[in-house]
């Protein structure tokens, strides 16, 4: 009963123009026990209602993963959740406070690094940088001391995803498609920045509502 009244909650926001569309699944223990569909995945040039296998932007969902890539890499012995992340990388974190930076801090969102949102996505594929150029060029600084508090920040996870790549040797998007995706069969998933051709077709548009109505949202890349 409390699972209808929270697809019907989905319904309402989308019957009432709240939200253009909506999809969830539950599964406990291994099984679905319920799942819906509402609303549109695209509005123009022509309607396509959203289903089972349409896909939505993976956006903060990469953070589960690349905290399962991290493990991966503790299992296989590569790297140590309690030591300075500067062992890992190409670049130096600043010595703002005595303390280092462990993975375990990066994961669990307790580094002290600020966030940084800004200029992490970009409507032209030309003014796209290398991971590490960006992580460089636009580090938010160290607010507090490690594992003081717990602060959400998106650079956790990209310092995070780029020492998965530096110490498995593979790009990031490489690494979780052949070691997570493939091995669970999640074959319409997707972390590459660029969408590939295959999966198009099942692309929700995003959307923001003003002036009475849905106004299609731009298309960023991360």
């Amino acid at each position: 009963a409390r699972l209808q009244r929270a697809f019907d909650l989905l319904r309402g926001w989308v019957e009432d123009g709240t939200l253009p569309g909506a999809s969830a699944l539950v599964a406990r223990r291994g099984v679905v026990v319920g799942r819906c569909c509402f609303g549109d995945a695209v509005r123009e040039p022509e309607r396509r209602p959203i289903g089972p296998d349409t896909l939505f932007a993976v956006a903060s969902i990469t953070k589960p993963f690349t905290a399962t890539a991290v493990m991966q890499a503790v299992e296989q012995g590569k790297v140590d959740l309690d030591a300075d992340v500067n062992k890992y990388l190409d670049f130096r974190i600043p010595d703002t406070y005595p303390q280092p930076i462990t993975l375990k801090h990066l994961m669990t969102h307790t580094s002290g690094i600020e966030d940084r949102w800004l200029e992490s996505l970009t409507p032209d594929a030309s003014e796209l940088v290398s991971e590490r150029e960006w992580l460089v060029e636009n580090f938010p600084g160290r607010v507090r001391p490690p594992g003081e508090a717990a602060g959400y920040s998106n650079y956790n996870a990209m310092l995070g995803g780029y020492i998965v790549a530096r110490v498995s040797g593979e790009p990031y998007d490489q690494y979780i498609h052949e070691h997570i995706f493939e091995p669970l069969g999640m074959t319409h998933s997707n972390v590459h920045v660029q969408i590939p051709e295959n999966l198009r077709p099942y692309l929700s548009k995003s959307y923001t509502y003003g002036d009475g109505a849905f106004q299609s949202f731009p298309d960023y890349l991360p």
